[in-house]
């Protein structure tokens, strides 16, 4: 299995990405203050439009979440592993290796960049989200993954980013979208 290094991104880590720290307890740490900070300016800073997995395309796919808030902003959600190592990885690659603590991480998209991050990339999903739709709601999913005793690892096959962008997306739209009951579906 080759590795295409430029998709995993794990060598080159972003200054503008910060990390999704959380504690044990609702609402307190960074990711909340981060949240309240952003609340403060207004409803239409934390009030998403649109959620999509988006897809690097790379030999190795790197996926991640980005939501469009009704601000004009843009945020990107990722998770990588915390082990910058290259041979860790080849070592996981290879065989079992005992699990990575995951390094997720958010990043406001700066507004001239958006444009080349989403024609750079394989849209996957790209969901409108109804009005009420907060980021509470991704930081809600981001919580839970980071509180469970399995999620909170990184695994190349396993607790990846194609796991950690899709079960964000899962759970963000199952709370804000109305399902139809079992019986309409027939």
């Amino acid at each position: 299995m080759l590795l295409d290094w430029a998709s995993i991104d794990i060598l080159e880590w972003k200054k503008e990405r910060k990390p999704m720290l959380f504690t044990e307890r609702w609402g307190e740490g960074p990711v909340f203050e981060w949240y309240q900070e952003l609340e403060r300016q207004g409803p239409k800073s934390v009030l998403v439009t649109r959620l999509r997995v988006l897809n690097d395309g790379g030999k190795v796919p790197h996926r991640f979440v980005v939501a469009s808030l009704q601000s004009g902003e843009v945020y990107r959600f990722d998770r990588r592993p915390l082990t910058k190592k290259p041979v860790t990885l080849i070592a996981e690659a290879l065989g079992p290796l005992s699990t990575r603590k995951a390094a997720d991480q958010y990043e406001l998209i700066e507004e001239e960049k958006v444009e080349d991050v989403i024609k750079s990339s394989i849209c996957e999903i790209d969901l409108k989200m109804p009005e009420n739709t907060s980021l509470l709601h991704i930081i809600s999913a981001c919580f839970s993954l980071s509180n469970d005793i399995k999620t909170v690892h990184y695994e190349l096959f396993k607790y990846n980013c194609y796991f950690f962008s899709w079960t964000v997306v899962m759970i963000v739209a199952r709370h804000t979208h109305e399902l139809p009951c079992p019986r309409q579906l027939c």
